[in-house]
């Protein structure tokens, strides 16, 4: 079962820092070969950065010694950045996934590998929420992720100028 996903479809690239649209793509004719991998290339850099900030450095004994900072009863998060999930065994970063289907790109978590991951991000009674995957995509990521898909138009590109 999927929790919660991020997705990720094929609707914008870019070129040269400028949104392409799909309609444009296709007056373009670039082949769907070349859209998969502007598609793969910005899921890929989406997962790094959902992955990096699954990778947080407070032991439970260190977040027991700070006061359990994601504690409701301080009504808000107590550390930074807030959206950060402090790495215990692995089970979240090894059951985040993306799964591949036509023009889209779904990054999830697999519950059947991490079944707390639903309690991290809807939080629980004891617990403050917190957004991992949306708030991974930053500004700065999302200009990393427009930088893949550039890459493989520009090949191609290149490829039929030549």
């Amino acid at each position: 079962m999927k929790y919660q996903s991020l997705k990720l479809i094929e609707t914008k690239f870019t070129s040269n820092g400028h949104a392409l649209s799909a309609k444009l793509a296709r007056k373009l004719n670039i082949p769907k070969s070349v859209k998969t991998k502007m598609l793969d290339g910005t899921a890929k850099t989406a997962f790094g950065a959902i992955k990096r900030n699954l990778m947080g450095p407070y032991s439970l004994n260190a977040l027991k010694r700070m006061g359990h900072p994601y504690a409701t009863k301080h009504g808000s998060i107590l550390i930074s950045p807030k959206n950060r999930v402090n790495k215990q065994d692995g089970d979240m970063i090894r059951s985040l996934k993306i799964k591949r289907g036509g023009g889209v790109r779904k990054i999830y978590f697999d519950d059947s590998i991490a079944p707390h991951a639903k309690w991290v991000i809807d939080g629980t009674d004891k617990m403050l929420p917190r957004s991992v995957l949306q708030s991974s995509i930053t500004k700065r990521t999302i200009n990393y992720m427009h930088k893949a898909a550039e890459k493989h138009f520009i090949r191609w590109a290149s490829s039929v100028r030549a």
